[in-house]
């Protein structure tokens, strides 16, 4: 059984929105602006990585712990995805363990 988890009352009928960063350390596939209209919208669709220190607090009892987990991880460990996940020029994403992988 899945549950989810909403930091606000969801009414019958409402448009729900979900925030990448929730569950991806890094998102560098998405060029066009974020639409989804919410009142504090980035503006961009981004990854955990990119989210302002503020805006983590904000979503700490909600967001996929690995994500966090990766956050404590030593900076070293963090190397190869400080860069945006591009290695030469390749476009990557990171999974939830922190593994970078490349897209097509």
């Amino acid at each position: 059984m899945r549950t989810t988890s909403s930091c606000a009352p969801i009414v019958a009928d409402e448009e729900i929105t979900f925030d990448y960063a929730m569950r991806n350390y890094s998102v560098d596939y998405f060029a066009a602006p974020c639409r989804c209209g919410a009142r504090h919208c980035r503006g961009r669709i981004t990854g955990w990585r990119d989210l302002p220190t503020r805006r983590k607090a904000d979503y700490h009892r909600f967001v996929a712990p690995y994500l966090i987990e990766i956050d404590h991880r030593p900076r070293t460990a963090l190397a190869a995805l400080r860069d945006g996940g591009s290695r030469r020029g390749r476009r990557t994403t990171t999974d939830m363990t922190g593994r970078a992988s490349e897209l097509p």
